[in-house]
Formats: structure tokens, sequence, C-alpha cells
């Protein structure tokens, strides 16, 4: 009988014991449950959180868009107006191009423009330079009336120019001289921008042109004075790809102090056949 009991006893404290364990199990998996339905509530309150904080950061961001392009111009407007009371043409002059450099810069027109657009654009641009080194540089154009009016990606000229500025032109003591022409053929419209600057290395030369041609922007270049070159012309030519596909883009020929061209070609598409 006491064999019994002990038997017994020993069962219910197996049973004790077992009981204990699953409930520990128990307590276990439902604090891990409580835990990741608390992890998950706060994941969602941050994700709300951050979701209304950068909203917020968006209208504050659109807000400022429109606020700061019109201070600009205002503020430019201003230093004209009192220049001009002033008598002084040259300021005056040379705020009206720099305000109208950050109107087409900035404006919302869209990303397919005119040839005269991205022209009077390079004029702009140009007269800004003139004021800085004086008529040390020169900007000529030989353009067919037929081509101002085809569509191009908007800032496509300015740049390529203000490249031929400063790896080509800016080194010559002399200055030297921009040259855009531009005409049609049967199907495209090319434009070269020519400088008589110092020109590139034959291997460097050979470098720019793969990395245009396969559209891999490669090592940034460096020229002697320690300035990055081939940035730019990769940037329009990375648009006007995307823009016209494969067959179109930029191409370069230079010769070692005699200067560089920058040949770019684009579809012929008149301004009233995009809808």
């Amino acid at each position: 009988m006491e064999s019994w009991n002990i038997a017994v006893m020993a069962a219910m404290i197996c049973i004790y014991v077992a009981t204990l364990a699953g409930f520990r199990i128990y307590l276990k998996k439902y604090r891990e449950k409580e835990r990741q339905l608390w992890e998950k509530e706060k994941t969602q309150i941050q994700e709300e959180f951050m979701s209304s904080v950068l909203s917020r950061q968006m209208q504050y961001d659109a807000l400022q868009s429109q606020i700061n392009p019109h201070f600009l111009y205002n503020t430019l407007d201003s230093i004209r107006g009192e220049a001009m009371m002033a008598g002084n043409g040259t300021i005056a002059d040379m705020t009206e191009h720099l305000s109208r450099f950050f109107r087409y810069c900035i404006s919302n027109q869209g990303n397919i423009v005119t040839i005269r657009d991205e022209i009077n654009n390079t004029f702009d641009y140009f007269y800004i330079q003139k004021y800085r080194f004086g008529n040390k540089f020169r900007l000529e154009t030989s353009i067919e009336e037929t081509c101002y009016n085809n569509k191009i990606p908007k800032m496509t000229l300015q740049p390529i120019v203000e490249n031929a500025i400063f790896h080509g032109l800016e080194r010559k003591k002399e200055g030297g001289t921009v040259h855009i022409t531009i005409f049609e053929t049967e199907k495209n419209v090319k434009i070269t921008v020519s400088d008589d600057g110092v020109g590139i290395e034959e291997e460097t030369l050979r470098r720019m042109n793969v990395n245009l041609r396969n559209m891999e922007s490669g090592p940034v270049l460096s020229s002697p004075d320690g300035k990055k070159t081939g940035i730019a012309l990769q940037n329009v030519n990375e648009r006007i790809r995307l823009c016209y596909g494969r067959d179109y883009g930029i191409t370069l020929r230079s010769t070692k102090y005699l200067g560089t061209d920058v040949i770019i070609v684009i579809p012929k598409e008149k301004e009233e056949e995009r809808f």
C-alpha cells in the first residue's frame, strides 16, 4: 500500500512537472507573440510617423520650389532696376541675361524644347561669361534656318559650350572661339560645337568616345589643372539616348593643341510634329 502511494505521488509530481513545463513553454510563446505584435505595432506607428513627416517635407519642398524662383527673379529684376536708375547699363544688361538664364534652367516648360530656345539660352550664358572674362572668348553660329524649330532635349547646348570654355579655351592666354554649326540631313539634325582650344590627348579621346558609345561613365578624366572632364558630355549623351535611342548621341573629334569638335546627332523632328 505504501509503495502504491509513493507511485501515485511520483506520478502526480511528474504530471505537475510536465504541466509546469508546458505552461512555461506556452508562456514563452505567448510573450514572444506579444513581443512580435508590439514590434509590428511599433513599426507601423514609426512608418505612419515617417510618412507624415515625409508628406510635410514634400509639401514644404513643393512650396519652397515655388517660392525660390520668384524670389530670385524679383531680386534680379530689382537689381536691374537699381542699375538702370544709377545709369549702369553694364550691370543692368548682365542682370537681365542672368535672370533669363535662370528662368530657362529652372522653368517647368518641359524636357523637350526647340533649338531656337537652346541657342537663345546659350547666348545668355555666353554673355555672362564675357562679363567675367572680357572679350577673351567669342561665340559664333552657323545655323540653317530650317533647324530652329527642331526639337531637342533641354540643356543640351549650354553644358557643351561651358565644357568648351573651361576645358578648351580658358587655358589659352589669347582666348579663342566657340563655333556652333547646325544643319539638317535627310532624317537627322547634326550639331557641331567646335572650339580652337588646347584639344584632348589621343588616348583620353579614345576612352571618352568608348564611354559615350557604350553609355558608360567610366573613370572621370582629369585635365592637367585638376579639373574633371567628361561629366557634362556623359550627362547630355545619356539624355539624348534616353529620348531617341542608341542611334543618336555624342561623338568627339579632337587634335591636341588645335581644338575639339563635339558632334551631336538628333532626329529631325519639328515642333508642330510632336503632340
